[in-house]
């Protein structure tokens, strides 16, 4: 009988280890692997859709400046604002008390005005805590746009770009930045990349923290503003256990959970404009007109502050769990 039982249970544990081969098997062969996305995918979906309860009331610790469409409505079509009218608002808010602001807006040079961008630089200058977005992209020689051997000329590159070498050939990597705005980039407290890779159902889940260009690691606009609150001094990467390090001056770690490439599981916190949102026609026109008597801009007091677009027509619209159309610039908060 003990002969009976013993050969049973080693039956079941070769069985077991057999099947269990098999599964690794498959899975590094690539057949399960669509599977398992699908799976992981719908239980991601389910959990931002269904246990996370939206709050209340709009979170009021970041305060998203929108180019509305009452601000289109009432400023005209957007490539045709002046420069001037970022820089006053950049300058508003630093009035009224902003601790960051990150700006969710591509400039290139301007070849009409130039002086208006000499007049943005200053604004962005004038304060310290402004960063700028840039893009990374690959080249498309059939439409003039050949790969770059190296970052904008001008670009002070090693103020911005991170030393993380257990990360650095892990990340994707392109072989063009845009915009070539140097003076502006250098201008800034940080630059951060404003790239978003839907997965292949077209639903956004997850965001690079870091990409690569020329050998560089450079931050995405979320993580380059987070870095800065969080006064880092060092990152690190653990390829075991997946997981991006932080460290602090303070000498405290803060520790994120990506995959192999860097990426993070975006955790939103509910749907459109769960965050404070203000029109950028309204921050011009209507709040800082009356300052003096309502100080209205106390709103922005020690708060991070993200200006970009939620206008559909301007195509910064992408599909998350919650629903079908959600800003970029408000993807870039829930960061």
């Amino acid at each position: 009988m003990l002969k009976t039982w013993f050969g049973s249970i080693l039956k079941g544990a070769v069985s077991g280890i057999i099947g269990s081969f098999v599964v690794f098997v498959l899975l590094n062969i690539g057949l399960f692997k669509p599977f398992f996305y699908r799976f992981e995918a719908a239980t991601y979906d389910w959990r931002m859709r269904k246990i996370i309860t939206p709050p209340p009331n709009p979170i009021g610790s970041l305060i998203i400046v929108s180019v509305d469409g009452r601000s289109l409505n009432k400023l005209g079509a957007f490539y045709q604002w002046p420069r001037t009218l970022w820089g006053q608002a950049i300058d508003i808010l630093n009035e009224g008390g902003a601790r960051l602001v990150g700006v969710d807006v591509l400039f290139d040079k301007s070849q009409r005005f130039p002086q208006e961008d000499s007049l943005l630089v200053e604004a962005v200058s004038r304060h310290g805590n402004v960063f700028n977005a840039m893009v990374l992209t690959d080249s498309d020689p059939d439409n003039f746009l050949p790969p770059m051997a190296a970052e904008p000329g001008g670009l002070i590159a090693e103020r911005f770009y991170q030393q993380i070498p257990d990360l650095t050939y892990r990340i994707p990597a392109f072989d063009r930045m845009e915009p070539d705005f140097p003076e502006l980039m250098n201008a800034g407290a940080g630059i951060g990349a404003v790239n978003l890779s839907s997965d292949s159902d077209g639903v956004l889940r997850r965001i690079p923290l870091l990409l690569r260009f020329n050998q560089h690691v450079y931050p995405t606009l979320a993580f380059s503003m987070a870095l800065k609150e969080l006064q880092a001094s060092a990152i690190h990467f653990d390829a075991k256990k997946r997981v991006l390090q932080v460290d602090t001056r303070s000498g405290n770690s803060v520790r994120i959970p990506v995959d192999k490439h860097g990426r993070m599981l975006i955790y939103y916190h509910g749907p459109y404009q769960t965050f404070r949102y203000v029109s950028i026609y309204s921050l011009i026109h209507e709040i800082y007109p009356t300052q003096a008597q309502t100080n209205a801009l106390a709103l922005f007091r020690d708060k991070i502050v993200m200006l970009g677009a939620d206008a559909p027509g301007l195509f910064d619209l992408r599909a998350i769990p919650r629903q079908p159309a959600f800003p970029g610039v408000e993807v870039h908060a829930n960061v």
